[in-house]
């Protein structure tokens, strides 16, 4: 496929995707996740039909610089908001908690186990390996959980502690994700310190911060919805751009500009209104050409690293659920809240795409297969499991439960 044909129809499918979230009419349409435009790139891919080839993947890989920002974006900013309900001090603290112990536990596990799985990987790539594994198997995508309510008409005590907790997670895996995403050798720092390592990177994510309170204020002076559209596009490419210049991942700068945006400006749902449905006008052409990237040569050739990361993810995720404190009526539900947890979605993929695009080779292969495998078991047990404890927790109607 010649390469500016494909930027028309990555262009069009934006639109197109765009256009269909923004209609209620049919917006249940289509996986919590967006899964399905994962299949269809792997079946566009090199290795089986071969119309979206590799030369050509290479060639668009700013603009999926570019989408993958955006999208960590609107992450940011909507970061500890459910709907029109801000997340309590509480949630968020316990959200956090909870990933970073599923982040800890995986990479842990990860570190220990790659020198035997894949053993060609230098003590530097063992060590992005691991991070970006366990970033992409700690996340529950609060899409699920909003499908699932959506569609069920489900309500109650346990549905909104899930969905709390799935939003609050968020920030423990794509901090980690930076964590490992500037662990590439791109430049040079002369004497190799911890202290020199992670001057750039503190750096540029000072630099974003800054730049996130300058939008705010900016913003805060503007009403008019088109000048405000020119601050905050042209904030977010200052941030690409000196992230970029720096050869440190834009994911991590735009994800903090939005945090600091989120937090600090008093239009925050102004913005979340104006910019929400972009999400995912950004973020099905870069599912598209992430599934474009896999092979089954790739995917059998990281199956046992795949296999274990999702071992240790169901168990950590069930190990999770004995100890959280569920509504007096949701505990009988108990037993399904470690599947219920199981899906994943936006983060895991931009994750486990970042990694593929900064890391050639094995490492960011292996990140990337295993986030498009946990984004699709999650897609097949999460929501059924999700279904079933809430219909034993009481929270769905006799009537829609019966008809599912």
């Amino acid at each position: 496929m010649n390469t500016l044909v494909l930027v028309m129809a990555l262009v069009g499918l934006s639109y197109l995707s765009g256009l269909l979230g923004r209609s209620h009419s049919v917006r249940g349409l289509g996986l919590p996740s967006g899964s399905e435009w994962i299949v269809l790139g792997f079946l566009l891919g090199p290795d089986l039909l071969g119309i979206v080839d590799r030369a050509v993947q290479m060639d668009v890989e700013p603009v999926l610089f570019i989408s993958l920002g955006w999208v960590a974006l609107v992450i940011g900013i909507d970061y500890g908001v459910v709907r029109t309900r801000y997340l309590s001090r509480h949630r968020l603290l316990l959200g956090a908690a909870l990933g970073l112990l599923t982040v800890g536990t995986v990479a842990t596990v990860a570190w220990l186990l790659i020198p035997y799985l894949e053993p060609e990987h230098t003590p530097l790539e063992r060590w992005a390996l691991a991070l970006g594994l366990g970033a992409v198997a700690s996340e529950t995508t609060s899409n699920a959980v909003r499908w699932v309510v959506e569609r069920h008409g489900a309500s109650g005590p346990l549905a909104e502690m899930l969905d709390d907790l799935a939003e609050a997670k968020d920030i423990a895996p794509i901090l980690v994700a930076c964590v490992g995403l500037c662990l590439h050798p791109r430049f040079d720092l002369g004497h190799r310190t911890w202290l020199m390592a992670s001057a750039l990177p503190i750096g540029v994510v000072a630099v974003s911060v800054v730049l996130g309170l300058v939008a705010s204020v900016m913003l805060s002076r503007e009403e008019r919805t088109e000048q405000s559209w020119g601050i905050l596009v042209g904030i977010c490419l200052l941030a690409a751009g000196t992230a970029a210049r720096a050869r440190l991942p834009v994911v991590a700068a735009l994800f903090t500009l939005g945090l600091a945006l989120g937090f600090t400006s008093r239009h925050r749902r102004r913005i979340l209104t104006m910019i929400d449905s972009t999400r995912r006008s950004a973020l099905v052409p870069a599912l598209l050409l992430a599934g474009a990237r896999l092979g089954p040569q790739t995917i059998v050739h990281h199956a046992f690293i795949v296999g274990a990361v999702l071992i240790v993810r169901t168990i950590t995720l069930h190990g999770i659920a004995l100890f959280v404190r569920l509504p007096v009526l949701a505990r009988s539900a108990k037993p399904l809240i470690g599947w219920a947890m199981m899906p994943a979605g936006e983060i895991t993929m931009c994750i486990g795409l970042s990694f593929a695009l900064t890391f050639r080779g094995s490492v960011g292969d292996a990140v990337l297969v295993t986030a498009a495998v946990v984004t699709l078991v999650g897609e097949i047990i999460g929501p059924l499991s999700l279904r079933a404890a809430l219909a034993r927790a009481g929270e769905i109607p006799v009537v829609a439960a019966e008809a599912a």
